[in-house]
């Protein structure tokens, strides 16, 4: 019989390597760091494991070795490397704790971080007052668009980072900023069914290439549009 199973770890590299990245679930994420550490083994399975074990991608690199040597599949060396990566994370990060003090520099941030993605997706930042990045996530923008959207397993992952003011940016791969119907639903989403978890949508960027579009900017409402 074939194995429906073969080439899984090429074609995962392959998706990572053709600027893929930002469509990867956390636990896919996980799932390719573990391949550099278990040569041969179902690391699918160890990562769901693990997301369930520690709640999420940052409760795992947050983990102290012991605890994740407790999840099967991860040994004394793999439980290391795992913590090296949360350590050199936190490290690289500080780099996105920084003071915009106007929507131009917060602009030119999305813009750098979508210069290399060709998948439409939506990235979205945390901020205190003056546009400070306290953290961020990333999501397939397809999940709005295919069935009903996880209201609940969003507000968790958000408030999971105390991501109470946000501000999202749409990548567009087509090379066309305007804004379409489903960046306007997105907005929609994130104005009305986060308020009731507390979280304040700010703004909306939608970046293609160099041009970055601000949807608040230009007057929109979701009031207003629906």
């Amino acid at each position: 019989m074939k194995n429906i199973h073969a080439g899984h770890r090429k074609r995962m590299r392959e998706k990572f390597l053709k600027g893929h990245a930002e469509s990867l679930c956390d636990h896919e994420l996980i799932e390719m760091l573990l391949f550099y550490c278990i040569p041969v083994a179902n690391t699918n399975n160890i990562a769901h494991e693990l997301i369930n074990s520690f709640g999420s991608i940052s409760g795992v690199f947050s983990a102290d070795t012991s605890e994740l040597m407790k999840v099967n599949g991860i040994n004394q060396k793999t439980s290391e490397k795992i913590a090296f990566v949360g350590e050199f994370m936190r490290k690289f990060g500080k780099s996105d704790n920084e003071m915009f003090t106007e929507n131009k520099s917060l602009k030119e941030y999305y813009s750098d971080y979508f210069r290399n993605v060709d998948s439409d997706v939506c990235l979205i930042v945390s901020t205190e007052q003056r546009y400070r990045i306290i953290d961020r996530i990333c999501i397939p923008t397809n999940i709005f668009t295919e069935g009903e959207i996880p209201v609940n397993l969003i507000a968790r992952k958000l408030l999971e980072k105390n991501m109470h003011h946000i501000v999202a940016g749409i990548n567009h791969s087509k090379g066309n900023y305007f804004p379409t119907y489903t960046d306007y639903n997105i907005v929609q989403f994130f104005s009305e069914n986060l308020s009731i978890f507390d979280i304040t949508l700010k703004d909306c960027f939608i970046c293609s290439g160099e041009v970055v579009y601000s949807i608040m900017e230009n007057g929109f409402s979701p009031d207003k549009y629906f």
